[in-house]
């Protein structure tokens, strides 16, 4: 890096989803949201595809995609990799509450999974107060400690801005528009997969705006050449 702005010296390119066509790539996405804890029907993505964009949408029909574990959250997201094991058992990705246990089994699926490296997503947000949207990794381990912060940003989320992170075995910094926010000093050493993801919680805002919409123009994974 160069100060405060992020620096791709020495990166490679890997991998890249620029969403040109009419479908979701199955090479590289997941159309599910950790399916095992609840079912792939119940935790399908719903999204468009069309003039170089992913949407991503949560609709007015839409129900809560687990609402054993996760009440009314209704989520909408596609992931690189998936793994679980048998039904009953509590071997699962993102174990988000105790006491879960997997109710539908997933064959695994490693469809990007990189260790270490830097990831670029250009998109643009909803200003729901109620939605979050969320680039994010997670593993199959968890070793490392909860670190949350809300940061703040001046820029217009309904806008197109570029966020990402930059991972290192000794820390995880994170930019917009390639300036850096905020960096952990600690650092996952195990494979990520990456997952792309539009939440409505339950709350007070406008139940009429629908669809809540998450548009991603691109993502790109680099690893050190």
């Amino acid at each position: 890096m160069d100060g405060d702005m992020m620096d791709r010296t020495g990166y490679v390119l890997v991998f890249e989803d620029t969403f040109d066509g009419d479908v979701l790539d199955d090479t590289r996405w997941f159309p599910y949201y950790l399916p095992q804890w609840s079912s792939r029907a119940a935790s399908a993505a719903r999204y468009r595809m069309g003039d170089g964009f992913l949407r991503l949408v949560i609709e007015a029909d839409q129900r809560p995609w687990c609402p054993e574990w996760d009440g009314d959250v209704i989520v909408s997201s596609i992931q690189t990799g998936v793994f679980a094991g048998p039904v009953g058992s509590a071997v699962g990705q993102q174990r988000f509450k105790p006491g879960l246990v997997v109710r539908e089994e997933q064959p695994p699926r490693r469809l990007y999974t990189p260790r270490y490296g830097l990831f670029e997503l250009r998109a643009r947000a909803i200003d729901d107060p109620d939605c979050m949207v969320a680039l994010w990794l997670i593993g199959y381990d968890k070793a490392i400690r909860d670190d949350f912060e809300a940061v703040p940003v001046p820029v217009d989320v309904r806008e197109f801005h570029v966020y990402a992170a930059e991972w290192t075995p000794d820390r995880v910094a994170f930019f917009v528009d390639g300036r850096l926010v905020r960096t952990v000093d600690q650092s996952p050493d195990y494979p990520l997969q990456v997952m792309l993801s539009v939440y409505r919680f339950p709350g007070g805002g406008d139940p009429g705006r629908y669809p809540k919409e998450f548009t991603v123009d691109y993502l790109r994974g680099y690893e050190k050449g």
